[in-house]
């Protein structure tokens, strides 16, 4: 850890434990920059910054007063409020990029309260739901199908809701179900899906009793079967469970140093995070920048784009990538720029040899789209699609891989992934 780095930490703890004992609650900074996933991250890679306070102890990080979340193209996201303590208090308004006003309500002591509402694109609401204690306690008190048309009023009726407490990667759960009078009618299904795609595996019901108490469940997965309660629903946005987790880009675990020392030097002075490469030999090294490389993918628009191009680089005496040239197809400026900045962070990279002389030669990374659900059983097709790959083949050789394996890899899933739907 440098010297400057361990002397400004010093001086920030000392301060605070000077002021009113090691407790005491210090700024780091008021706007903090997030990734596609809502991990802290630095600028150049971020989707979404925060402007708001974010206060520690020396144990602990926390928001306080009013926050705003937006897009790095500064369209308004969400806008609420924290208490001193870090905890949601008051209303929150959550849009969507073209500023819609999607779903608004409060908190107390952090704890979902009272009356929200949901509406669609179109302004039109969408649906009136009380919570008299908490996010499970819901009840639906209106509800509008996409059509306009009223399916659930005064509490009376049938309601359909997505809900992700427990899943990522654009899986959800449809839910179908009845109220009556603020209680749970009838019997719920749960449908799997991805997308628009309603995904055969995982579906599973639930039946209620006419005072709304829980009856029974019916499951096709072994995860849930002796389930014995309810399933939970959510209605809190994902995006606030991460931002207040305090999760973070892998790529401040690679400093060398500690990842809170890596993470507080950017909050607190905006220096930038190093990768170190933890092994010093080139073809380790290679390997490594690849699979961080492909970690980034999220970043970018392949799905919607076919992006090909080539990263060219050496890497001279001082250990890192020098003379970087990257050409590319279908990216955007901002994509390059990404790719600039992370190729930049790399250090510590030995220097490709022959025998004991070292060869100053230049390398390439090439990056590509490849739709991998030709390769995969018609049972798992509906969990792959696309992807971006970093490789140093070339996208043509990498098909022709592909293409000459593809019976033993449809071979080796069905043996180890038979019982997937």
């Amino acid at each position: 850890m440098p010297a400057s780095a361990r002397q400004t930490l010093f001086l920030l703890f000392a301060l605070a434990a000077l002021q009113a004992g090691a407790q005491t609650v210090y700024k780091i900074t008021d706007t903090v920059y997030y990734n596609a996933r809502w991990q802290i991250c630095e600028k150049p890679v971020a989707s979404f910054y925060r402007a708001g306070v974010l206060a520690g102890t020396t144990d602990n990080w926390f928001f306080y007063g009013p926050v705003k979340d937006y897009t790095m193209d500064h369209h308004l996201l969400m806008e609420g409020n924290y208490s001193e303590a870090g905890r949601k208090e008051g209303p929150f308004r959550f849009y969507n990029y073209k500023g819609t006003l999607l779903n608004e309500g409060s908190f107390e002591r952090d704890t979902i309260h009272g009356i929200w509402k949901w509406y669609y694109p179109n302004g039109k609401e969408r649906a009136s739901i009380y919570f008299p204690s908490g996010e499970q306690s819901f009840q639906f008190i209106t509800y509008r199908d996409s059509t306009g048309k009223a399916t659930l009023e005064n509490g009376v009726g049938d309601f359909e809701w997505s809900s992700h407490p427990y899943t990522r990667s654009g899986f959800y759960f449809r839910i179908r179900g009845s109220f009556d009078k603020g209680m749970r009618q009838k019997n719920w299904q749960y449908d799997h899906m991805n997308g628009s795609k309603h995904l055969k595996y995982g579906d599973f019901g639930e039946g209620y009793a006419k005072d709304g108490g829980f009856k029974w469940s019916s499951f096709k997965t072994d995860y849930t079967r002796n389930s014995q309660n309810s399933y939970p629903v959510s209605f809190v946005s994902d995006h606030l469970r991460v931002t207040e987790q305090m999760q973070y880009d892998a790529f401040f675990a690679l400093e060398g140093d500690s990842t809170q020392t890596a993470l507080l030097n950017y909050l607190i002075e905006g220096r930038t995070a190093r990768i170190h490469i933890p092994k010093k030999t080139f073809d380790s090294s290679f390997n490594t920048m690849l699979r961080l490389l492909d970690a980034l993918s999220p970043a970018f628009g392949y799905r919607e784009r076919d992006i090909k191009g080539t990263i060219e680089f050496k890497i001279g005496p001082a250990g890192f990538p020098e003379d970087i040239s990257i050409q590319s197809e279908h990216t955007d400026s901002s994509e390059v720029r990404l790719l600039h900045f992370l190729m930049n962070k790399f250090r510590k990279i030995e220097m490709p040899s022959e025998g004991n002389i070292a060869l100053e030669a230049y390398h390439k990374i090439h990056f590509y789209v490849v739709n991998l659900r030709d390769y995969f059983t018609a049972n798992l097709r509906d969990h792959v699609d696309v992807d971006l790959i970093f490789s140093s083949l070339t996208k043509e050789q990498t098909i022709q891989r592909l293409e000459a394996d593809k019976k033993k890899i449809k071979k080796y899933l069905r043996r180890n992934y038979s019982g997937l739907r």
